[in-house]
């Protein structure tokens, strides 16, 4: 080996280089007259270096072993798996009322703070309420004023009636005496003097007859007058003390309150607004639903599998939903629709307006694979480990579900078979054909989210 090295050295370009340094040197030393033998040792020099590089063995060639990278896999194992939806919602509720004044006047107390939980009936603003009240006295007078009428009126038709037999009475008298001296006049035993005041008496009497029995007729007509008044008065007492009733503006419900726009001291107008309130009990969530699971949520909800779907609400885990219906319209820009959440109990912790983030459960999913989000390259990627190299597999995302191992994502190919090892280390040259070196993969490393999953639903 020694020998080899310094051979190797010899024939070095430094070496060469130097040992022609000094023949160059030799023949400045000998002059003009020893150029031939300079040549000479020269073409020696080439010649016993060219043999020497002829006669050097040759190295031998050492084979590199390919590299077998260290790799974890989890065994496939297809099941039916309700696949679960992040979501991003809004809290907002359709119950939301703007309780104004109903009556012009000045605000006298103010109970209500924004934020404030209030029951039904809970008085949240006070507003003066004495002209209110002078008016129901008003109306209050008015309505025993039209009772009186109505009363006399009811003596008036009595006195009428009784007027009537009398007159009906008169009447036979005055035709009976007019008859008589009518007799009389025919045997011209009264004047016509006399008898023209007879007829003239029984004329009269008719008259007043038909008097009576015209008041008699119109009785009734005139008593619906009376008590026609008298309900248009008390009408208008019941609407004078529903305005001292509104002087106290009510919560309509069990609710919250969102804004409070008055102050004692301020008068305010018919209509105008002083607090709004919404019903905690009606609070939604609204959140968009993407295209790629749009049709799924669409089928369960409109082919009777479900009348809604279960959600829970990641923000406040101890709050549930459920997806009840789908938005009619699309906001412009958005691929999605928007589904509508109803709140379950524990209304009172979210407030109108907050961003909240939920997952919407799916129904289950046939022939998916749960796998950890490292086994995924890319958006749509795994390997297969065959025979110690990986093969690159195309899937399709479901949705994403949770197990004891954590957060998992649901895929589904057809390449895919029930007990193929799944790469699950994030390789930087994963490629088709890389060698891998496998450690025994965990038993049952799906199946774990798997059946959890399925037994959750």
């Amino acid at each position: 080996m020694k020998e080899e090295n310094d051979k190797r050295n010899w024939l070095s370009p430094t070496a060469i280089w130097r040992r022609i340094k000094s023949i160059a040197q030799a023949r400045a030393q000998l002059g003009w007259t020893g150029t031939r033998v300079f040549l000479l040792l020269v073409v020696a020099t080439v010649a016993v270096i060219a043999l020497l590089v002829a006669m050097a063995p040759e190295p031998e060639l050492v084979a590199q072993e390919e590299t077998a990278w260290e790799v974890n896999t989890m065994v496939a194992e297809p099941a039916a798996i309700a696949p679960e939806l992040r979501l991003v919602g809004r809290v907002e509720t359709p119950r939301v009322s703007s309780l104004a004044s109903a009556l012009a006047a000045e605000v006298r107390e103010v109970s209500a703070v924004e934020g404030q939980h209030v029951e039904r009936g809970d008085v949240l603003v006070v507003l003066d309420d004495r002209d209110a009240r002078l008016m129901a006295e008003q109306r209050r007078a008015d309505v025993e004023e039209a009772r009186a009428n109505l009363a006399s009126l009811q003596l008036a038709g009595k006195d009428d009636q009784a007027t009537l037999e009398h007159q009906r009475k008169l009447v036979e008298l005055t035709l009976k005496d007019l008859k008589r001296h009518k007799e009389l006049r025919q045997n011209s035993a009264v004047s016509e003097t006399l008898f023209d005041t007879i007829e003239r008496q029984a004329h009269q009497q008719a008259i007043a007859l038909r008097q009576a029995e015209g008041a008699v007729e119109d009785f009734a007509n005139r008593l619906a007058m009376s008590e026609a008044r008298l309900r248009r008065s008390q009408a208008l007492l019941a609407e004078a003390e529903l305005a001292v009733q509104r002087t106290r503006i009510r919560s309509p419900y069990h609710g919250r309150v969102a804004r409070v726009v008055v102050a004692p001291g301020e008068r305010v107008g018919p209509g105008e607004v002083v607090v709004d309130v919404y019903d905690t009990a009606a609070l939604e969530v609204r959140a968009q639903i993407p295209g790629r699971a749009l049709a799924t949520v669409r089928n369960a909800l409109g082919a009777g599998t479900a009348t809604s779907l279960p959600a829970k609400l990641l923000t406040q885990p101890i709050l549930d939903a459920s997806l009840n219906r789908l938005s009619g319209q699309v906001d412009s820009g958005t691929a999605g629709v928007d589904g509508l959440f109803r709140v379950q109990g524990g209304a009172t912790l979210l407030e109108v307006g907050r961003v909240v983030e939920l997952e919407l459960h799916l129904p289950a999913v046939d022939s998916v694979i749960a796998a950890p989000e490292q086994a995924i390259f890319g958006e749509d990627r795994v390997y297969l480990v065959e025979e110690g190299r990986l093969r690159g597999v195309t899937v399709e995302r479901v949705g994403r579900a949770d197990g004891e191992q954590g957060e998992r994502v649901l895929i589904r190919s057809a390449d895919i078979h029930a007990g193929a090892q799944i790469l699950t280390t994030q390789l930087g040259n994963a490629m088709t054909g890389l060698r891998v070196a496998t450690e025994d993969p965990p038993e049952d490393a799906s199946s774990e989210v798997s059946n959890a999953a399925v037994a959750a639903r």
